[in-house]
């Protein structure tokens, strides 16, 4: 699974720009790895889809690092997948009537 080193690959930041990428990256992911399950399938393009962000929104130069992970947090949210809340009494749905 990638993690935050994905950062590194093809990147024209100096060595402690990375390091800051990979702690926001890190920072990001700790706020919103439990909504993607545990499943390798649905971690890993919620990862690579952090790791773009990030890198987009530092790409950019203008926002400073709590501003990266604000919106990056932001962003992310937004595309939370669609699970029904654990407090929700399971329903059945109706058949599909043709």
């Amino acid at each position: 699974m990638p993690g935050a080193r994905t950062l590194n690959s093809n990147a024209s930041y100096p060595p402690e720009a990375l390091g800051m990428l990979d702690e926001l990256f890190d920072e990001v992911w700790a706020s919103v790895a439990t909504h993607f399950g545990d499943h390798p399938e649905e971690i890993e393009p919620a990862r690579i889809r952090l790791i773009t962000i990030i890198r987009d929104l530092a790409d950019d130069g203008e926002l400073s690092p709590l501003q990266i992970t604000g919106t990056a947090a932001g962003l992310m949210r937004q595309k939370l997948p669609q699970r029904p809340h654990p407090s929700l009494p399971r329903t059945k749905s109706a058949p599909i009537e043709r």
